[in-house]
């Protein structure tokens, strides 16, 4: 199986925070679909700036459904020519804990 290459959800070495987020509408937009699509909430916000991945969001979105609740991680990113590229993880639910 191929891997996907994503940002880590931890910035990198090679990132700078930004304040000034008017450039990072398309990831704003792909994560509110998600938003949106999963009935979740934007918890937390985290925007930078990477050599390696270009602009990158990552979200905490809050998604509650059939009596269960989580977190997942939403990772953003917009490097290289149009578009974006998503990434989403379930908090806490690394190899380590099969069956997340």
């Amino acid at each position: 199986m191929d891997s996907f290459s994503h940002p880590p959800w931890s910035a990198a070495a090679d990132e700078t925070n930004v304040s000034d987020t008017t450039t990072f509408s398309d990831c704003e937009q792909a994560i509110q679909a998600f938003v949106s699509r999963a009935g979740g909430k934007i918890t937390d916000r985290k925007y930078s700036v990477s050599k390696t991945w270009g602009r990158v969001l990552r979200a905490k979105v809050r998604i509650a459904h059939g009596g269960f609740a989580g977190t997942t991680l939403v990772t953003c990113w917009s490097g290289q020519g149009p578009g974006v590229q998503m990434a989403v993880e379930i908090e806490d639910c690394g190899p380590e804990r099969a069956g997340c």
